[in-house]
């Protein structure tokens, strides 16, 4: 929690909540706030003596400057972090942290998460996430659907940008893409072509030739028609409307003629046609 100021304060009353379920070591046993640095990264401890309110949940003081502030558990002030020191000690500094108290004369190491022993020597990061093999050497071999150096990531394809998933996509647990609407692929590289709605008639009986003028359209044009590509084929009702009326009467109209035709005084006639 953190607040900028716009002019000049003396204080400012904050409250930050603490949650009881992170793990905790010993050594850190003494509540503190921190405050980010300019740097964004580095969490500077405050060394607050003084409290508005402190149960251990809940930790209220007074902020005498602006800035982003955590709830924090640091060690005592006589330990001394030799990390930060050219001899860290017997710890090993990429797995665990080295601290010395200079009153007890005791050195300890404070190991990361994953690493065990004296000297945080033993273990990988993180135990591998309980998603993989710790190998002798310090390094996971992860199971097929999870990857990283301590297994945390799921392993689903890689696309556009060296993107999981192409960054178009939600990489699931089982270690595949389930992309998003307009794209598809393994890992979801690939654009959706969609198709262009386009009204058309459930059926002939849609068509009321009834209703059809027997001109065409003003709209229609003796004129050539551009071409166009199918991607932008639509169809003008009123003008399939009128075509239909034209090709019905000439339906109609050969109908006609075959009745006519086959009935027998159509064949009578057109025998003494022949005949003539």
């Amino acid at each position: 929690k953190g607040f900028l100021s716009t002019g000049d304060f003396e204080s400012v009353e904050l409250c930050l909540d603490r949650r009881s379920d992170i793990r905790e070591w010993d050594t850190f046993d003494v509540l503190d706030v921190g405050k980010r640095s300019d740097d964004g990264v580095t969490i500077v401890p405050q060394y607050n003596t003084e409290w508005v309110v402190n149960d251990g949940l809940k930790m209220c003081f007074i902020a005498t400057s602006d800035g982003v502030y955590f709830p924090i558990s640091r060690a005592d002030a006589s330990w001394v972090d030799l990390n930060n020191l050219d001899s860290p000690g017997a710890c090993d500094t990429t797995k665990g942290i080295s601290l010395y108290n200079a009153t007890s004369n005791v050195l300890v190491c404070i190991c990361r998460c994953g690493y065990v022993g004296d000297t945080c020597s033993a273990g990988c990061p993180n135990n591998c996430s309980g998603h993989g093999e710790c190998l002798e050497n310090g390094l996971c071999s992860c199971s097929a659907t999870r990857t990283g150096v301590d297994c945390g990531e799921f392993n689903c394809p890689s696309g556009l940008q060296g993107k999981r998933c192409s960054g178009q996509g939600l990489c699931k647990e089982d270690a595949t893409c389930e992309c998003e609407d307009n794209f598809m692929g393994v890992d979801c590289s690939t654009t959706k072509v969609l198709p262009q709605e386009v009204a058309t008639p459930s059926s002939f009986d849609d068509f009321q030739t009834s209703q059809v003028p027997d001109e065409p359209p003003s709209q229609i044009s003796s004129a050539p028609s551009p071409s166009i590509t199918p991607s932008r084929v639509g169809f003008d009702k009123s003008k399939i409307m009128y075509f239909w009326k034209i090709l019905d009467r000439k339906v109609q109209g050969v109908q006609a003629k075959y009745e006519k035709f086959v009935s027998p005084e159509g064949s009578h006639t057109a025998r003494n046609n022949g005949a003539n």
